[in-house]
């Protein structure tokens, strides 16, 4: 006897994460956000994230429903994360997708720009452009620097003595010397050894306030060769011959100002990244080179970029290349002309080859090969505060055990009244899925789709905040099918015995696995009603069967392994 296998039915929703590689897709990950992906002549295969008109989504009465930021992996001077989990890891906070950020040292480090609301974690690289979204959510490009000093306050508030200029915050030291670099503690737990260098030890006056502009701070100690500890501390490395003699005149218990300023940052600079190079100026592609070799630019590999379109929708897009699938890379030529027909009329290159990435709700980036996911240093991270229900796909209620429940969760970002309702074809409600105040975090529906005729329906949830005076709501469709069921499959010497029941006509093909990929056995037969079976030839082995049926209510689709016996 063969052995026999009971099969299990694959969701729609995992069919549309594994299209085919010629196939165009689209998902709502929230009102507003959409995940495509595009094919295009190469083939170039293109992951786009499009946040509708950011800006007017940012003036919503109850305050911004999304939020885009830039975020570091960890501290600093060690922290790197895979793309997947720093997304993951901000569900609770209303994470929904992010795309990689800037260049970083292999110590996890970032190249440029890190502004967050703590403040500026890193300086800009003042050679290369900078992304900026200010708190109206308008995308800046343009290349910024640190314009940095540090001066002893007298107690009238008047700037007394030297003032040094800062080079950097939160960078390792260059060979050579001669740098002042603040550090803070986002760094990491202490600053770095400093042989030779001296350190001014500050702690600041209003540790609440952000780290950018004119900040206030007390001298706690003068000395020491750095690895310094950086619990609410701040560290100036005094590698500069005026920090040093700054440094001289100062006694723990004094007053020091430093000014952190960033010419060109808007003065409502909510977030912000560097990378570079700038792609898009007014609506048209520009050749920048910022300080890339030319084989940086020319080669063609998976890059990501952001930009914004006339109507301020944000664009997060990434370009697989050939380590993941048939897409062949772009250049940044080639980037840059990508993104202007996406409609932007500024954009900037971010992080390309094995960082670049978009994740979707924690999954591992399409553009991820066989050498796994790489840990980078930052991010863009979009948020939405508003309920989150995810794809639903189909059921299945027949009777086969299989799929037979649907138990949808969605996910809230704070306490919350609740509503759930199963919509009809007709938009009509069908059942009440459950009603009141609810808690942060996931929750889960019970759909009563045993009872439910064949067709296509949608589960509704409405969550209105405390406090606020509007709700958000999420829609998703489901389609209660059940064409496909009772599924069974057996090895035979040299073949495979494959039986199901259809309770309506459909055009049925059946694959079989086999070394190097799909095999068809039957393709688009017509067949009635009722229990069915064929025989397929198939290699001895651990095999696996596919039974795909195309009816009036889409496509079913099942799958299980089978083991061939040799004859």
């Amino acid at each position: 006897m063969g052995e026999r296998v009971r099969i299990r039915m694959t969701v729609l929703a995992v069919l549309v994460l594994a299209v085919p590689s010629s196939a165009s897709a689209r998902e709502a990950l929230a009102p507003g956000l959409v995940h495509e992906r595009l094919v295009r002549p190469g083939p170039v295969i293109v992951h786009v994230l499009r946040l509708d008109r950011y800006p007017a989504r940012r003036a919503a009465p109850d305050g911004a429903l999304f939020r885009v930021d830039a975020v570091a992996a960890g501290p600093l001077a060690s922290g790197r994360e895979r793309l997947s989990s720093i997304v993951a890891s901000r569900s609770g906070a209303g994470a929904v997708a992010g795309i990689n950020g800037d260049y970083f040292s292999w110590a996890g480090v970032p190249t440029g720009l890190l502004l967050d609301e703590t403040g500026l974690v890193r300086d800009p690289a003042g050679f290369r452009s900078s992304a900026v979204l200010g708190a109206d959510g308008a995308l800046h490009v343009a290349q910024l620097g640190l314009a940095g000093t540090a001066v002893e306050i007298a107690p009238d508030g008047r700037a007394v003595g030297i003032a040094a200029a800062i080079t950097a915050v939160n960078r390792l030291p260059r060979q050579g010397g001669g740098e002042t670099i603040l550090y803070t503690p986002r760094f990491g737990a202490a600053s770095p050894p400093s042989p030779g260098v001296g350190s001014l030890v500050l702690a600041p006056l209003d540790p609440a306030a952000p780290l950018i502009g004119p900040v206030g701070a007390r001298v706690l100690a003068v000395g020491g060769q750095g690895g310094v500890s950086l619990a609410g501390r701040l560290v100036l490395s005094l590698g500069g011959g005026r920090a040093a003699r700054l440094a001289a005149t100062l006694a723990p218990g004094d007053v020091v100002r430093l000014d952190l300023g960033v010419p060109g940052l808007p003065a409502d600079a909510a977030t912000g990244i560097g990378g570079g190079p700038a792609l898009v100026v007014d609506g048209r592609p520009v050749a920048a080179r910022e300080g890339f070799t030319q084989a940086q630019v020319t080669g063609r590999t998976a890059r990501s970029a952001v930009g914004q379109t006339a109507d301020g929708t944000l664009l997060m897009v990434s370009v697989e290349d050939g380590r993941s699938g048939p897409s062949r890379g772009v250049t940044t030529a080639e980037l840059a002309r990508l993104m202007a027909d996406l409609g932007a009329r500024t954009a900037m290159g971010l992080d390309s080859g094995g960082s670049a990435g978009i994740s979707v709700r924690g999954t591992t980036p399409a553009t991820v090969g066989p050498a796994g996911e790489r840990a980078i240093a930052t991010a863009l991270v979009v948020s939405y505060r508003g309920v989150q229900l995810p794809p639903l796909g189909r059921v299945s209620p027949n009777g086969d055990g299989v799929d037979e429940r649907l138990g949808p969760v969605y996910r809230l970002t704070g306490r919350s009244a609740v509503r759930g309702d199963l919509l009809g074809p007709r938009g009509r409600r069908v059942a009440r899925l459950g009603a009141g105040w609810r808690d942060a975090g996931a929750h889960r529906l019970a759909v009563p789709v045993r009872g439910l005729r064949d067709g296509r329906y949608r589960v509704r949830v409405v969550a209105r905040g405390e406090g606020d005076r509007r709700a958000s709501r999420m829609i998703r469709s489901v389609v209660v099918d059940r064409t496909l069921g009772h599924l069974r499959a057996g090895g035979r010497p040299g073949a495979m015995a494959v039986s199901f029941r259809l309770s309506r006509p459909a055009r049925v093909s059946v694959r079989v696995r086999v070394a190097g990929g799909w095999r068809t056995a039957v393709s688009g037969r017509r067949l009635g009603p009722g229990a069915r079976g064929v025989r397929v030839a198939a290699p001895p082995g651990r095999r696996a069967v596919q039974v795909v049926a195309r009816s009036s209510m889409g496509t079913s689709v099942r799958e299980a392994p089978v083991r061939v016996r040799a004859r």
